[in-house]
């Protein structure tokens, strides 16, 4: 029979290879900015992603003709073409999102260095900021602020300037660039000398053992990082890859 309307949300009624045949489909998650990026299946833009319109009371969304989508009612006729909210959109940088509280969340594997995925505008959330006693190990790092979750270099990024800051530099944490990479004392600080024991322990103290993405670009396509847990510094770390680290920012 007819699925009618107990499709889950998420999915359509679509006709099968005969007149009784009907099954629910998932819909294929499409990314997009308006519904000028959408097919006919999944004509609404909402949250970034390509769904189906609400349809009236009495009708549901579904594959009525083979290609052809609309609300349609209990004995399958065509009601109307139901109706798209598009309060939230995609987005692909802060412009649209209601900065300081929400910045542009781009999370996708697919992305290239050059060309950015779509996301969606999400909660800022709360930062975690430094603030320790004035002379303490670690406090002149006051004021800076880092995440609790991991996040792409492109939504760190975001995450930072949402709240009119920016990712930090290697030479904030008082460390120089390496070639690729670098582990403890074979890393140089800001002044070209070895880091210590004690220099790598003020950053801890500061920040914790979390791995950090930085600002520095190491090639066109990726960034520096830093992770406190080992005391390395490390690049080729792909922006538009599948690498994930918690934002620093300053």
């Amino acid at each position: 029979g007819k699925c009618i309307s107990k499709c889950e949300v998420g999915q359509y009624c679509a006709q099968g290879t005969s007149d009784s045949d009907y099954e629910c489909v998932s819909v294929t998650q499409t990314t997009c900015t308006s519904d000028t990026n959408c097919s006919s299946k999944t004509p609404c833009c909402a949250n970034g992603s390509c769904t189906v319109p609400t349809c009236p009371s009495g009708t549901f969304w579904a594959e009525y003709n083979p290609y052809t989508f609309g609300c349609v009612d209990s004995n399958w006729l065509f009601q109307s073409s139901g109706t798209c909210s598009n309060e939230i959109k995609g987005c692909t940088s802060n412009a649209g999102c209601d900065t300081p509280d929400e910045y542009c969340e781009i999370r996708s594997s697919t992305r290239s260095c050059s060309s950015l995925d779509i996301g969606r505008c999400t909660s800022v959330g709360t930062p975690n900021t430094v603030a320790k006693t004035e002379g303490a190990s670690g406090s002149a790092y006051n004021g800076y602020v880092y995440s609790s979750q991991t996040k792409s270099w492109w939504e760190s990024d975001n995450w930072c300037k949402a709240q009119g800051m920016r990712l930090v530099s290697l030479s904030d944490l008082n460390l120089s660039k390496p070639s690729d990479y670098c582990y403890g004392t074979d890393c140089k600080d800001a002044s070209g000398n070895n880091m210590t024991t004690a220099k790598w322990k003020v950053l801890k103290d500061a920040f914790g053992s979390s791995s950090f993405w930085t600002v520095d670009s190491h090639d066109s396509c990726s960034a520096f990082g830093v992770n406190l847990g080992d005391g390395s510094v490390f690049g080729n770390l792909g922006r538009g890859g599948n690498d994930y680290y918690a934002a620093l920012c300053k």
